[in-house]
């Protein structure tokens, strides 16, 4: 298992606005000073488009879902997940 760091916006964002965050974010990781800082500290630098996100989080999801509603919410939730969904 991997840790992933994305930037999501809320549902109904605009799509000029969610791409304008996608190319500063995306510019930003290209400089660089911010690359050599992320992979000193150990991070695998991987740029994506919207689409390629939504593809991604969702196929995560979709891999750990039954570890998630099994182990975490039992576990540490005592009470069970309520409202646990993906949205697509």
């Amino acid at each position: 298992m991997t840790q992933w760091v994305t930037l999501l916006a809320p549902r109904g964002t605009p799509k000029p606005v969610v791409d304008r965050l996608n190319r500063e974010v995306n510019q930003v990781l290209a400089q660089p000073e911010v690359r050599e800082r992320l992979l000193s500290a150990g991070a695998d630098i991987t740029p994506m488009s919207p689409d390629q996100v939504r593809t991604f989080v969702k196929s995560e999801t979709d891999r750990y879902s039954t570890l998630i509603e099994q182990e975490f919410c039992s576990r540490f939730w005592f009470g069970g997940c309520t409202g646990y969904a993906v949205v697509d």
